[in-house]
């Protein structure tokens, strides 16, 4: 009896104790002594209770290399998945599945430009390149054993390549803007598919939302007059194409970030706030880290690994930050064809197709071989509905769109200094918010806007005749703003300047200005702040936009016979009864009210998606990524009965079911009403890519299931595999009062102490500090003897 339970036991305990022992074996260095190639001078890395290291070094270069190593040591997976993720190289890793990915991703050729944009490089940043490029393989090298994510794949990581750096930054190009130009070809669809009333209805400019840093709302679209008969869209129309969903409720990229000057802090100093949305995974995405800039200053902030500098952060004297600009950094171009097909016509006549034979090497399988056209304006991405090819033109492709300029923020001494950068620094559009120690402030583009001529870039259209094209990039006439005079900037996505500037920089998915307008109606609610105002600013959970929504729920209800409602009508008016408009995780009336309205755009919207669908079945709503609250708000508003979804009799017969799809859909794992909270659907699900689909150690590889605060229209973006990925509050020279916080800790390693540390802190808003503090270990460099 006694010997099968022994038996049991080790059997059971065996593969534990392998595991245990394979992570122990590939867990980061911190601590000893190591002469290192690459080393110029030694190098000090002093490790804080969190992991966040404190480079101490004596030259930029040698900085390079320890962050390099640090890199390796704690993220070397996601490295490899970043540059193969922009390289289409997933496939040869993990296998088939990857191949779709890899097959849209290969027309971009993104590789050969990586190592074309190394051989570009200044000597000074070529060297910089090098040195980190040493550091990761020696970070390598170091580990005792791979990372567990090879063992599980049957792989060993590749030494890291000089290109394999650009690689990571295109693979943030891929992320931030649209490498398939989805939301260009859905915008001409809706142009070309509907009359120019229902095109510009269903896709606004703007409206009442909008909160940009000049000028003011642009109007609502109208109503359009051209009814559903007119567009030859009925009931048979409609159920061909089947259930839709026009909005998402997850988290997309984004951000906020927002600034005052000196005049507005009790102590001069400008201050900057940052919290970037990006898509959740463990480890986080990005690395803290700090390393001197010179003798008295040091830089501070989030790196990426794979790339060798400050991502966002303080230098002392700058203090600066990100959010995704959605302007229009890439153009669709109808390519015409000659006949043969291996020819196309430019302004300079009849010209060949660039052919490249592309091979994708796929794991346990047969090499692929993709045959990939490339024209004078980019690469051609397929076909549009009517069979004619499409290519792009992107700033991605061109040697203004990456480089590494932005090692230039690291050193930069004032804000004046900080704009003299913006044209010239090669990276995914974003806009910049900073501010220097002498509390001056401003925003602008940092990343290379196109001088387009000709066009306005909204929509796909010929190039053919030499009318329409890019010429370079704008200089002295890209936009920026220096000290307005409120002392206030802000930004979250939308749009941020009016009239002519404004259609300097587009739109390719600007987001709805609701959360944009939220804080700025929080920074005039005050005339002085402090870090710890600016944390309760990135935490705030109130959405302005549902408290007209909750009316229409609650109208809706009194329109649903106590017979159709999923419940007691006396518990639902209970808990609409306890409306506050807030995002907060105990909140039913929330859950319900927000859900109601995704409901309702649903069936309100229906309509019009079938019929794009039926012209082109690939249509996604969701890619124009414009907001739907515009057209739904106008028809919940007006009910228009020319615009009524045919399959109801009327408006209030639509509401009524969606509040009814809203409540069913929450309680449809058996659970009472005043159970059914947002947190209970807003919960994290914030998972290792690959480990996590392991049974039982991807339980260990995934964060906690917190319920969380926010929600994606107000600044709390927050959603169960995106928001935050970080929130910084720093006020430049003042850094040691600095708040700093992100999911997930420093570590990839499961069994690293810094694997989760600091997690908790940024589920419960807790502001953590920006300068390594408490520190608890140490590795020193030594130059080879």
């Amino acid at each position: 009896m006694i010997r099968p339970l022994v038996y049991t036991l080790v059997f059971l305990f065996l593969p534990v104790a392998a595991v245990y022992f394979y992570l122990l074996f590939s867990v980061e260095r911190s601590s000893g002594s190591l002469h290192l190639d690459g080393v110029d001078q030694t190098v000090t890395i002093n490790f804080d209770d969190h992991g966040v290291p404190d480079i101490q070094s004596a030259s930029r270069s040698d900085s390079a290399f320890a962050l390099g190593f640090l890199h390796a040591q704690h993220r070397l997976f996601q490295m490899d998945i970043m540059r193969r993720n922009s390289a289409g190289e997933l496939s040869q890793l993990i296998g088939k599945k990857m191949l779709q990915h890899d097959r849209a991703v290969r027309v971009h050729r993104f590789r050969a430009l990586a190592k074309q944009r190394v051989k570009e490089l200044p000597e000074h940043y070529r060297a910089i390149l090098k040195k980190y490029t040493l550091g990761v393989n020696a970070g390598i090298a170091d580990l005792a054993v791979k990372p567990i994510e090879y063992l599980v794949l049957h792989s060993s990581p590749e030494e890291w390549q000089e290109e394999d750096s650009f690689l990571v930054m295109y693979s943030m190009y891929i992320s931030q803007q649209d490498a398939q130009a989805n939301y260009e070809r859905s915008v001409s669809l809706l142009k070309e598919v509907f009359p120019k009333d229902v095109s510009r209805f269903l896709h606004p400019e703007g409206g009442e939302w909008d909160s940009p840093l000049d000028g003011g709302p642009i109007d609502n679209a109208a109503l359009p007059t051209t009814s559903l008969a007119d567009l030859s869209i009925d009931k048979t129309l409609i159920n061909a194409i089947g259930e839709l969903e026009v909005e998402v409720s997850r988290a997309l990229g984004g951000s906020n970030n927002w600034a005052v000057s000196g005049r507005l802090t009790p102590h001069g100093g400008a201050m900057v706030a940052d919290d970037m949305h990006l898509d959740h995974s463990v480890p986080n995405i990005w690395y803290r880290a700090s390393w001197p800039v010179s003798q008295d200053r040091t830089v501070s902030g989030a790196t990426l690994p794979g790339w060798p500098a400050m991502v966002v952060g303080s230098n002392g004297e700058v203090a600066w930050g990100f959010t995704n600009s959605f302007g229009d950094w890439a153009d669709l171009v109808l390519v015409d064809e000659v006949p043969d097909g291996e020819y196309y016509q430019t302004p300079t006549g009849p010209r060949p197709y660039e052919i490249y034979r592309e091979l994708i090497e796929v794991k346990g399988e047969e090499p692929v071989s993709l045959r990939v056209k490339n024209t004078i304006w980019g690469p051609v991405l397929g076909n549009d509905h009517r069979g004619r090819k499409l290519a792009m033109r992107w700033v991605a492709h061109d040697a203004e769109g990456a480089n590494m300029n932005s090692l230039e923020f690291e050193r930069v001494e004032s804000v004046e200094a900080m704009l003299e950068l913006r044209q010239s620094v090669g990276m995914p559009a974003q806009n910049l918010v900073c501010g220097d120690r002498q509390g001056n402030i401003a925003w602008t583009i940092a990343g290379p806007i196109p001088k387009r001529i000709g066009l306005s870039g909204k929509y796909a259209e010929s190039w053919a005749l030499g009318d329409k094209t890019w010429q370079g990039y704008l200089q002295e006439e890209h936009p920026y703003i220096y000290n307005p005079e409120s002392g206030r900037l802000w930004t979250a996505n939308s749009r941020v300047l009016s009239g002519d500037a404004w259609a300097l920089l587009g739109n390719a998915g600007l987001k709805l200005g609701v959360r944009q307008k939220r804080i700025e109606m929080k920074l005039f609610e005050k005339e002085a702040f402090t870090e710890s105002d600016f944390l309760a600013l990135q935490l705030d959970d109130r959405n302005l936009l549902l408290d007209r929504w909750h009316r229409v729920a609650l109208d809706s209800l009194a329109e649903i016979r106590d017979d159709d409602l999923p419940g007691k009508r006396e518990d639902i008016l209970n808990e609409l009864g306890k409306w506050q408009g807030r995002a907060n995780a105990t909140s039913v009336s929330y859950r319900l009210v927000r859900n109601f309205r995704i409901q309702f755009a649903n069936l309100a919207l229906q309509p019009f998606v079938a019929k794009l669908k039926s012209v082109d079945p690939s249509f996604e709503y969701n890619a124009i990524k414009r907001p739907t609250e515009y057209p739904i708000w106008h028809l919940a508003d007006k009910e228009p009965g020319h615009l009524l979804n045919p399959k109801f009799t009327s408006w209030g017969e639509l509401k009524a079911a969606a509040l009814k799809d809203a409540l069913l859909a929450m309680g449809r794992d058996g659970s009472r009403l005043s159970e059914q909270r947002w947190g209970k659907q807003n919960s994290a699900n914030i998972k290792h890519p690959l480990m996590s689909k392991l049974p039982i150690l991807g339980r260990f590889y995934s964060m906690p299931k917190d319920e969380l605060e926010g929600d994606i229209h107000v600044p709390r973006v927050q959603s169960p595999t995106g928001g935050a990925s970080q929130r910084m509050v720093v006020s430049p020279g003042r850094e040691s009062e600095a708040l700093f916080s992100m999911p997930g800790g420093q570590s990839a390693n499961l069994i690293s102490p810094w694997f989760k540390k600091g997690h908790a802190d940024w589920v419960a808003g807790k502001g953590g500090y920006l300068v390594p503090r408490n520190i608890v270990s140490t590795i020193t460099l030594l130059p080879t003897p």
